[in-house]
């Protein structure tokens, strides 16, 4: 009689259990869409009849932002990923105008790389054609307009 007990108890287990979670998920999606629905109405239902004011923000985010000499903090996010080189040369000149800067040194240890092999019949067969030549360094400016 044990062994059938066992099973029942964690069928009748997993059924609360499964209950539960569904109740708490009900509960959940609830307060996310009242929360929803309280900011599209808070949003639709906006006086914009006069510009935003600092005295018209709330006191947590005055106290942010605005320091007691009256100096605002600005916080500037990049458009583009900075962690990228190429992204952290380019500078705005104006509008949509930049001007990126680039400078790239290739075979700084001078290594010597095999970058081609013959590949003909005969005695060469095998043989390095072509290895890079000493360190090269490029500087190079593009203007994007």
């Amino acid at each position: 009689m044990k062994t059938e007990a066992a099973p029942v108890k964690l069928t009748a287990r997993k059924a609360m259990e499964s209950d539960l979670s569904l109740e708490f998920l009900r509960v959940v999606e609830q307060a996310l869409f009242r929360d929803v629905r309280d900011t599209f109405n808070t949003i639709r239902t906006q006086d914009d009849r006069a510009k935003l004011s600092v005295q018209d923000l709330p006191d947590i985010i005055r106290k942010r932002f605005l320091g007691v000499t009256g100096k605002y903090l600005v916080q500037v996010y990049p458009k583009k990923d900075v962690w990228q080189r190429q992204n952290q040369k380019e500078f705005v000149l104006r509008g949509t105008q930049r001007l990126q800067v680039m400078f790239n040194i290739f075979n700084l240890t001078d290594a010597k790389t095999v970058t081609a092999v013959d590949q003909s019949t005969g005695r060469n067969f095998g043989r390095e054609a072509g290895a890079l030549g000493g360190t090269v360094a490029r500087f190079s400016m593009r203007y994007v307009f």
